[in-house]
This record gives C-alpha cells, sequence and structure tokens, in this order.
C-alpha cells in the first residue's frame, strides 16, 4: 500500500532542485572557454629534417605567437581585383584603398566574438591586432601557452645552421574556432633549414679592385653582346642593351617606393651601393639615389645589423641597376618569420602602398602547411589589389629545389613563387651562340600542388602540357599553378660586395625584374596613371612583349627537368622581357 508522505515528497523536491542546479553549474562550468573542447589543429608527423630536440625551454620564457583567422570574403575580393585588372573593364586600374581592403580581409563578427571570449577566459588580451582584425600577436609564457594550446614545446638545434628555436610538434584549438583559426604561428612552424636566403646569390670570391681589370668592365655605348657567352660576366650596361632599357628613362623621378625584404640579419652597406652606380652607371647622380633601410615587427636595428650582407648589397643594386631613380626600401624581417608573415602584415598596414614588393626567398612547398600557404597567399592578393607588384624568384636548383635530391617522388615547388598573384621569375644565361637558355643551376620552375590554375594562364600552360605529353607523369600537379611567369637573366653578374665581385642566380633575376617594372611605373606615373599593380592578365595577353626561350631545361631529381619550348614553358614562363614593346601596352 502506497503511503503519502508530505516530508518525503518535501525531501525529493529538495534533493531534485540540488541535482538540476548541480547539472546547470557543471553544464556552465564544461561550456565555459576555459573548459572548451579542444582538437588539434595542426600536427606534424617528424621533426623536419636537420632538426634535433636539445632540451625543454625555461616555463617563464615568453613566447610571441600569431593567430591568423580566416576572411570569408577573399573570393569576393579576388573577383573585385580580376575586374580591375580586366584590359576591357571600366575599372581597369582602380585599385582598391588601405580601408577596402581591409574590409575584405575581416573576419565574420561571430568568429571574433568567440576567440576574444576564449582568449579572456584565460586572461590573455593580444598585445597587438591588425587594423583588418584577422592577425593578433600573443605574448605569454611558455607553461601558459602549453596550456591553452594543449602542446609540450622543446627546444631544437638545426645540426647545420646552429639555429636554435622553441617549438611543438602539434597544438589544438577549440572546435567552434578549428575551421575559423587558419595558423597559430610559429608554435608547430619550422623555419627552413637555412636561416639565410633560400633561393640565395651564387658569389665568387671578391676579386680585390686592384687587381681588377677595368679592360673588361663594357659601357653601355661599348656594350658588345656578340662578345658574351656562357662564361662571361656581365655588367649592368650589357643586360640595359640585351632588355632594351634606355639608360635615360625619359621621364622623371617619382615616390614610387620598391621593397626589398632583407634576410634576418641582414644589412645593407651604402657604399658598396654606391661604387656599384659610380662603376656602371657613372651618369646617375648619387645623391638623388634613395635608399632607406626599415625594421618590420622585430626585425633587427637599421642602425645595428647582426652583420653586412653582401647578398643583401646585391639584391639591392638589381634593382638600382635597372631603375635607380627609384626609391627602395629594405625591410630587416625577424628571424621567426620564414613565411613571411610578419613581413606581409607590416606592408598590409602601411598608409602608403610600395608599387613593387621584392620577396628575396623561397622554401620547399612541401615544407608549409595548407593553411599558411593558402593564407600568405591572401595576403599577397591583398597587396596587388592595392596597385602592388609582389616580385619573387622561381627557386634554385631546377625541378629538385635547393636540395635537389637524386631521385624524387614528386618535382619540388617553390612558396611563394607558386602564389597565384606573385610575379614568379626564372633565370636564363647567355649560350655560346650569343643567345639566351634557361640557366640550368638557377632555373626552379614546374607546378603547384596546392594552388590551382589561375586563369590567365589557362590557355598557355594548358598548350604547353600538350606539348611535352605524359613527360614526368604522376611527378607533378598537371592542374595547378605553372611557374615561372617570366624569366630574366640569372648567370654572371658584375657587381660591388665590399670590392668588384659577380653574382648569379634567380634572386638576382628576381631583382632585375622588379627593377623593370619599377621603371615601367615611372612611365606611367609620367602620364598621369597609377601603378602596374597586378600585372598577370596584362602581360599573358601580350606575350610578344616577351623574347620567347626556347632552349634549356631545369634538371633535378635525376631527371633533365622540363624542356623549354615555344611559348610559355615551365622552366622560362613567357620569356624574357623587352622594355620597349613592354612601353608599348602599359
Amino acid at each position: 500500500m502506497f503511503t503519502f508522505s508530505f516530508r518525503g515528497l518535501i525531501r525529493l523536491s529538495l534533493l531534485s532542485s540540488l541535482g538540476l542546479g548541480l547539472l546547470l553549474l557543471f553544464s556552465l562550468i564544461y561550456s565555459s572557454p576555459l573548459h572548451e573542447q579542444l582538437v588539434v589543429h595542426l600536427q606534424l608527423d617528424n621533426v623536419p629534417s636537420g632538426f634535433i630536440q636539445i632540451g625543454k625551454p625555461d616555463p617563464n620564457d615568453i613566447i610571441r605567437l600569431t593567430i591568423g583567422l580566416e576572411s570569408p570574403n577573399m573570393t569576393q575580393l579576388e573577383k573585385r581585383l580580376n575586374e580591375i585588372s580586366n584590359l576591357n573593364h571600366t575599372d581597369y586600374g582602380k585599385y582598391l584603398s588601405k580601408t577596402e581592403v581591409e574590409a575584405f580581409a575581416r573576419p565574420s563578427s561571430n568568429v571574433t566574438k568567440t576567440l576574444d571570449a576564449w582568449l579572456t577566459g584565460h586572461n590573455i588580451k593580444p598585445k597587438t591586432t591588425n587594423p583588418a582584425g584577422n592577425r593578433l600577436t600573443l605574448e605569454m609564457p611558455v607553461n601558459q601557452a602549453e596550456k591553452v594550446f594543449n602542446t609540450s614545446f622543446d627546444v631544437y638545434t638545426h645540426t647545420l645552421s646552429n639555429q636554435t628555436v622553441t617549438r611543438a610538434t602539434q597544438y589544438s584549438v577549440p572546435t567552434t574556432l578549428a575551421e575559423s583559426i587558419l595558423f597559430v604561428y610559429p608554435i608547430s612552424h619550422f623555419p627552413p633549414a637555412s636561416p639565410k636566403t633560400s633561393t640565395s646569390s651564387r658569389r665568387r670570391s671578391v676579386v680585390p679592385s686592384s687587381k681588377l681589370d677595368t679592360t673588361n668592365i663594357v659601357r653601355r655605348n661599348l656594350c658588345n653582346l656578340s662578345s658574351v657567352n656562357v662564361s662571361s660576366d656581365i655588367a649592368i650596361p650589357c643586360l640595359l642593351e640585351l632588355y632594351h632599357v634606355p639608360t635615360d628613362m625619359g621621364v622623371p623621378s617619382t615616390d614610387d617606393e620598391v621593397v626589398v625584404l632583407s634576410s634576418p640579419g641582414g644589412g645593407v652597406n651604402g657604399r658598396n651601393i654606391a661604387k656599384f652606380l659610380k662603376q656602371y652607371l657613372p651618369d646617375v647622380e648619387l645623391s638623388k639615389v634613395r635608399l632607406e633601410i626599415v625594421s618590420a615587427d622585430g626585425g633587427d636595428s637599421p642602425e645595428n645589423p647582426t652583420e653586412l650582407s653582401f647578398q643583401q648589397d646585391v639584391l639591392v643594386e638589381t634593382v638600382l641597376g635597372i631603375a635607380p631613380n627609384s626609391r627602395v626600401t629594405v625591410v630587416t624581417s625577424p628571424p621567426d618569420d620564414p613565411f613571411f608573415v610578419h613581413f606581409l602584415d607590416f606592408l598590409l598596414q602601411s598608409e602608403t602602398m610600395s608599387t613593387v614588393v621584392y620577396i628575396t626567398s623561397n622554401v620547399d612547398e612541401s615544407g608549409v602547411d595548407i593553411n599558411m600557404i593558402n593564407a600568405v597567399c591572401n595576403d599577397i592578393m591583398q597587396l596587388t589589389a592595392r596597385g602592388t607588384t609582389v616580385v619573387t624568384a622561381s627557386g634554385d636548383g631546377g625541378v629538385g629545389g635547393e636540395a635537389n635530391p637524386g631521385t624524387c617522388t614528386a618535382f619540388h615547388a617553390n612558396f611563394p613563387a607558386i602564389c597565384p598573384h606573385t610575379l614568379s621569375v626564372g633565370a636564363t644565361q647567355i649560350s655560346s651562340d650569343f643567345t639566351e637558355v634557361a640557366e640550368a643551376s638557377s632555373a626552379g620552375g614546374g607546378f603547384s600542388n596546392t594552388q590551382p590554375m589561375p586563369s590567365y594562364q589557362t590557355e598557355v600552360v594548358e598548350n604547353y602540357l600538350k606539348q611535352i605529353g605524359d613527360l614526368y607523369s604522376g611527378l607533378y600537379n598537371r592542374q595547378g599553378r605553372g611557374f615561372p611567369d617570366v624569366s630574366i637573366f640569372g648567370g654572371w653578374m658584375d657587381v660591388v660586395t665590399d670590392g668588384p665581385s659577380v653574382t648569379g642566380g634567380s634572386a638576382d633575376s628576381a631583382g632585375l625584374m622588379a627593377g623593370i617594372i619599377a621603371a615601367l611605373n615611372d612611365h606611367r606615373r609620367a602620364k598621369g596613371q597609377g601603378p602596374l599593380g597586378y600585372v598577370h592578365p596584362l602581360i599573358y595577353a601580350n606575350t610578344g612583349a616577351f623574347t620567347d626561350i626556347t632552349q634549356g631545361s631545369n634538371p633535378g631529381c635525376g631527371t633533365n627537368g622540363f624542356p623549354a619550348s615555344g611559348g610559355w614553358d615551365a622552366v622560362t614562363g613567357l620569356g624574357t622581357p623587352l622594355f620597349d614593346e613592354l612601353l608599348k601596352i602599359i
């Protein structure tokens, strides 16, 4: 017989209320930012080759991290960029303002609120947030970072370069943010094997100026190209002759700026630059040469570089050798920025945009995670949307890349040369019959495994693929972005690096091409026009402005590499520029 008890009813009611309260309490606790479920965001299968673990970091050491957020409107920005770079569009050349580009780059408000709540729950306030809101910099002790990102840091050193870094092999983020966070940099992003520019200039031993045979230095008006061959050193005056670049541009200097990315620790010796110009371009007034060095987000102080980098001198000389009227700014990058994140964000935050940006290094595409590649390529697209031409080398070492192993399961592609909005530049040399051919040791080129083939090159690349048929089938991505776009001389060139010297490599080629673009911009400014900016649709629609290079290849991986051929090819692109022809189409 069931007996009703009022006291029992009260006890049951209290227990039910208590249980419900505890349930709500636990629900609130475990739905708070501190207890939000985490998911692994990036995990390395192995520590990159050459790095060995040597210990643990001090838990109180401060670590700087950058969170990159997805910008959901990049597709719309690309659509707008395609309009303003379309020769037949009414808005051709009407590049966007800083504010307009930032509006496209801004993450969604929901993502921003969720991220803010998570960081606040951990007592973290971003040290900096860029104007677009898609890059946040955090600083915290190592032990706090380990808790926040559910990871464990170690100290690694590279056996060849002796570079020491604090890294983890994996990290986690909240599940609610996993799709919106592109990277937390550089927790699991190891730098390339060498801390120096990967597409490095090749420099012979310096010849003391007292022993230099000046009779072999040819001025422009004495330059006899028929006497130049593969073993010759070529001076800037001969290159001006080769590419139909006038010594006197016939237009006034403008405030157009060429930005050169310096290697970490790199400086520029102004005396070397002055000696170079005096030696090879004596008509240039040195008092009007404009060269500046600035630090980007932790880069070495311009007044106190860790070394005077001969390589940086060479890269500046290649630009000024073609476009001495240009204002050149060398930006020193921080040592923890191997994938250009801080450098590009530094440029995007500038109120006035440089018309040419020259990225002097490349890394192997396969060594960078896809989110990082897409984020950096999108940053480059934002620069081009503001009217900047971003120039980079195709890389050295042929299809095998810098390491160029004897055999490969896949050809190597170079980043950021594979980004669709970079102007990727390959290297040529002068052959024994006085024609230009691909520079075998400095002719990187091929196809991206991450970036699809852009529409501006579809026709010419597909034509090339038909020509080579099944050659190297399975070793490269036939649907990928083809590079380089163009080429220019990358053989031995006379320079000054604490004395007369010679240099060569695709990094130097990119510098020469940056100078070509800068000089063309001077002519556009003289006509009241804006900068060339996103130049790809223009040059692919006017291939006659380039000398087609049909000889040579880029050997690597135990193969002869891709062959040069008529039309675009994966060694020399569209060919080498003819300045006078380019003037006709701009």
